[in-house]
């Protein structure tokens, strides 16, 4: 009965009151609501007679609702006593993940070793970056800790997804050419030295970026910041002072994650 009333104040409301009165008033308690209403508030008109009837209306309609089932709680997780990793944490990981992605196993395997856990904001980010590599999506899920279990319980699509071809256990994920390979080698002032005369003979190009890249991205620390300053010293075409900018750009930024993570 209510909800054909309903029904009929909404077609009454859709052509106007001018063109059609608002429907008599069904027996009951809608008849006694609205005459407690006329009583305090009578009303001017047809279409405040109506307002009435649908503000009734309306109480009566959300008082006949019934309960819905009740939510199952979600599981608890299990806690994690290990600190989570520092706030600059989150810039370096969207950075890398953005502009130097072969970094993104070091930057992990920093937050393991000092002992942090993935702070909130990561660890969504950090599971579906991760997911399609194995060995990183294992180090990642070590790392969140067990509310990567309960993520991925509750969103299945976080879950790590099968790849292609995985690279053999002697593959180099990061492979220079021999020469590079000695100049990383070198102590920290050397190998700055070296690398940038390297650009100064032109011994270098923009085509072997991808090798330079893998170059400064496997440098011990305490060549990066030599590196860095030395790459800036660097002259030449417009291609060769980009490439230049960023790899110091790399080196800057492993030294700030890595020394970010640093267990305090």
């Amino acid at each position: 009965m209510i909800q054909q009333h309903w029904e009929e104040l909404t077609a009454v409301a859709l052509l106007g009151t001018d063109r059609r009165p608002p429907p008599p008033v069904p027996a009951g308690h809608l008849a006694d609501l609205l005459a407690d209403l006329a009583a305090r508030h009578p009303a001017a008109d047809r279409a405040e007679v109506l307002l009435h009837q649908v503000a009734a209306t309306t109480v009566l309609r959300r008082a006949a609702r019934l309960p819905r089932p009740a939510t199952v709680a979600p599981a608890v997780v299990d806690h994690d006593s290990r600190p989570p990793t520092p706030p600059g944490a989150e810039g370096d990981f969207r950075r890398i993940t953005a502009e130097f992605p072969a970094i993104v196993g070091e930057w992990l395997e920093a937050v393991a070793a000092g002992g942090w856990r993935l702070g909130a904001e990561l660890v969504v980010p950090v599971l579906v970056h991760t997911r399609r590599d194995p060995t990183l999506a294992e180090l990642a899920h070590r790392v969140a800790g067990p509310v990567a279990a309960w993520l991925v319980q509750t969103w299945p699509g976080l879950a790590p997804r099968p790849a292609g071809r995985r690279p053999a256990p002697t593959d180099d994920p990061l492979p220079v050419t021999p020469e590079l390979a000695v100049v990383c080698g070198r102590p920290p002032g050397d190998c700055a030295a070296a690398l940038a005369a390297m650009f100064r003979a032109g011994t270098v190009s923009t085509a072997q970026r991808a090798m330079l890249i893998n170059l400064v991205a496997r440098l011990p620390r305490p060549s990066l910041l030599p590196v860095a300053r030395a790459l800036d010293t660097v002259d030449g075409s417009p291609a060769v002072l980009g490439l230049a900018a960023h790899l110091a750009a790399l080196a800057r930024l492993r030294q700030r994650a890595l020394t970010e993570l640093d267990p305090r």
